[in-house]
């Protein structure tokens, strides 16, 4: 699996006192908050259990990403499917920053929710080597392209801030040649 240690965030949610606490989690990308999120959840729908039995309702309801969400939230249905959920129900939210957004999501539906926060290793991602190129808005996508075929990477993300924006970039980047695969 190529695991040996949990990461900062992935043992700050581990003890077992928080195993029935609703739980707000920050912590930076790339910091494991994904594998933290199972970790988290495990003891509400595993019990002592090592597997699943066949379940008759959903045992869990994963809703992401938390940052839409929060911008949604009014719009997106969360507060239908809060409502409709059990009262008795665990809440847990995780995300790289909580700004005003999460923040009030956090107050209106966690019950008495502890609040994690972890900063990794000043060596996170020491191995990556950051640019920046500043472009105008209009030339962006050809901005992603060119960097794309200038270092001739045999794998890279993209990150979009909207479904749309993922779509029409897929496509472009398609007929293109680039062999492109879509997550959003």
């Amino acid at each position: 699996s190529g695991y040996e240690s949990l990461t900062p965030v992935q043992d700050a949610v581990s003890p077992p006192e928080l195993a029935e606490a609703d739980l707000l989690v920050s912590a930076q990308t790339g910091s494991g908050k994904t594998v933290g999120f199972g970790i988290a959840m495990a003891p509400t729908i595993l019990g002592d259990g090592e597997g699943f039995d066949r379940a008759a309702a959903p045992l869990a309801l994963v809703i992401a990403p938390t940052r839409e969400l929060a911008r949604q939230v009014k719009r997106e249905d969360l507060e239908f499917i809060l409502s409709e959920a059990p009262e008795s129900r665990r809440t847990l939210m995780f995300s790289a920053t909580v700004p005003a957004g999460i923040a009030r999501l956090a107050e209106t539906y966690l019950k008495d929710h502890q609040r994690i926060k972890t900063v990794s290793e000043k060596s996170q991602h020491a191995d990556i080597e950051y640019q920046m190129l500043a472009v105008a808005q209009r030339d962006a996508e050809n901005a992603i392209i060119n960097v794309l075929r200038y270092h001739e990477a045999p794998n890279a993300i993209v990150f979009c801030n909207t479904r749309a924006v993922v779509n029409r970039l897929t496509t472009r980047l398609s007929n293109r040649g680039f062999p492109v695969v879509a997550l959003s």
